[in-house]
């Protein structure tokens, strides 16, 4: 009763905070003239892929479920906002497909399922390549047609620990693992409690994208 109860009051807070989140921190970067600083963007476009699955077995009704695992893979948009020093955070927007399979007493089942994926995650470099992020990703945990405001775990928050590696301005390496401690054991048959994902990232509109200003060329040729 009192996590049900928990779960709807994470709900009614985080609803209009995660709605607004992405397009608050976008206008916010765009503004600030966030993108001047150090000539690098904050906009990032990222793909990854990796493997799901549960780590324990557990009773579904009278059946036991076994061997749930399957692959995941991501797609989306991110931006990265300064915030204080070395510190920053990171949102944004993805796209979720899983594809698990498993076994429920005698039975065997696939599954394939797309949600939408939203990390809010504090950053912090670790070395002048690496930066080491860790947060919570909200996702909805029910299609959209099954929402209702009365109904309890519309949404799933996973704990993220993620590392990214630059590589040059734009191409970056990511390793990203989720874990979910909150849900009942009933929703990670078609979307498994743990995932590992390797990807990379590009970095939209960095400076050697942008068109030299009129001022760069007349140096350039003065030189």
């Amino acid at each position: 009763m009192l996590l049900a109860i928990w779960m709807q009051v994470q709900y009614l807070i985080m609803k209009p905070i995660y709605r607004f989140l992405p397009i608050f921190f976008v206008v916010l970067a765009y503004f600030t003239n966030v993108t001047v600083t150090k000539g690098q963007s904050p906009f990032e476009v990222r793909a990854s892929v990796g493997y799901t699955f549960n780590p324990n077995d557990f009773s579904l009704g009278q059946e036991e479920t076994s061997k749930i695992y399957g692959m995941v893979g991501q797609g989306g948009a991110i931006v990265n906002i300064p915030v204080y020093r070395q510190y920053g955070i990171q949102t944004g927007l993805l796209g979720e497909l899983t594809y698990a399979r498993g076994e429920v007493g005698i039975s065997r089942f696939n599954t394939r399922t797309i949600k939408f994926y939203a990390p809010l995650l504090i950053t912090r470099p670790v070395s002048k390549q690496t930066a080491l992020m860790a947060g919570m990703a909200m996702k909805n945990n029910k299609k959209m047609k099954l929402f209702h405001i009365a109904g309890s775990y519309n949404f799933r928050y996973d704990f993220v620990v993620q590392l990214e590696h630059r590589m040059n301005r734009q191409w970056s390496l990511l390793a990203t693992f989720n874990h979910n401690i909150i849900l009942p054991s009933a929703y990670f048959v078609n979307d498994p409690q743990t995932s590992f994902l390797l990807g990379v990232s590009y970095q939209l509109f960095s400076a050697s994208d942008q068109p030299e200003m009129p001022a760069q060329k007349t140096l350039k040729m003065k030189r």
